[in-house]
């Protein structure tokens, strides 16, 4: 389960040899058509919160742990649906695993987001390097995110946050 030695998730096998028929998931950039980690990481989320699996879990601390000390490269330009993944990913380890680390994580995600998608419109942008809107980027799914980490650090249970699913 440790994800570090691949680089990311194997989402596409060669049947005959068995082997990664494309690259591992990046991490901050996002394709049409394509995953990010922490995209597949939220997968693993529903399924370990469905299913109980404890490699369900393993795999969301792995690809939550992949996010701890990683920003995202200046040249890439990151949608928003993707630190929304990377933010519930944090969250969904913190949830886990009660180690503060992760919660502190989807802080700064929360942010850094907050910072690069809401500059110049009440509209997110639709990128970090973009300066109109897209629903296509996921900013739906940003939204998501950082209302459950708005309840998570006010410790508010009483209200529950929609699973954040609509992108897998």
């Amino acid at each position: 389960h440790d994800l570090s030695g691949r680089g990311g998730f194997v989402t596409r096998l060669d049947k005959a040899t068995g082997k990664p028929a494309n690259a591992c998931t990046p991490l901050w950039d996002a394709r049409y058509g394509g995953f990010t980690m922490a995209q597949v990481g939220m997968m693993c989320v529903a399924r370990y919160d469905n299913t109980g699996k404890v490699g369900h879990r393993d795999l969301i601390t792995n690809a939550a742990n992949a996010y701890l000390k990683s920003a995202p490269p200046a040249e890439v330009d990151v949608w928003p649906m993707t630190l929304g993944h990377a933010i519930g990913l944090q969250l969904a380890a913190w949830r886990h695993t009660a180690q503060a680390e992760y919660l502190q994580r989807a802080r700064e995600l929360g942010m850094l987001a907050l910072d690069t998608y809401w500059r110049k419109s009440l509209l997110p942008a639709a990128g970090s390097k973009q300066d109109h809107y897209e629903t296509i980027t996921g900013a739906d799914t940003l939204a998501l995110a950082l209302v459950e980490l708005h309840l998570q650090i006010l410790h508010i249970t009483a209200v529950v946050c929609p699973p954040n699913e609509a992108d897998r």
